[in-house]
């Protein structure tokens, strides 16, 4: 199932695969990877652009899995935006329509889904 992806302060997105994946963490490592900068001041990818040396820019990587400098969220099935891990890797496939790469300053209101 393949979901539109767009992150903050960037006018190009793109798209990821959720079935390439079985768990959040090989996910969000494969999100942060394909936002990186590139050497050459454009957006990364995780699809080997010519050029592109996922390690010359690890001092200034952004990370999605601290929640420092960006989080990743999604829409769901009712239009609610939300914040990706809050629910089981099976459920969340089922239900994310789409995703966003939001500031972490941005994303103070939303919160995880209390356990049901």
């Amino acid at each position: 199932m393949y979901v539109k992806v767009n992150m903050d302060g960037m006018t190009v997105g793109g798209k990821v695969n959720l079935n390439a994946h079985r768990s959040y963490e090989g996910f969000l490592l494969a999100m942060e990877d394909m936002f990186q900068p590139s050497n050459t001041g454009g957006q990364g990818t995780s699809q080997g652009v010519p050029g592109r040396d996922s390690h010359a820019n690890d001092g200034k990587r952004f990370r999605l899995l601290n929640g420092l400098d960006y989080v990743l969220t999604y829409e769901d099935q009712d239009g609610d935006w939300m914040l990706v891990g809050d629910v089981p890797w099976s459920m969340f496939v089922t239900m994310v329509r789409r995703l966003r790469i939001t500031r972490g300053s941005e994303a103070t209101g939303l919160v995880p889904k209390p356990d049901r």
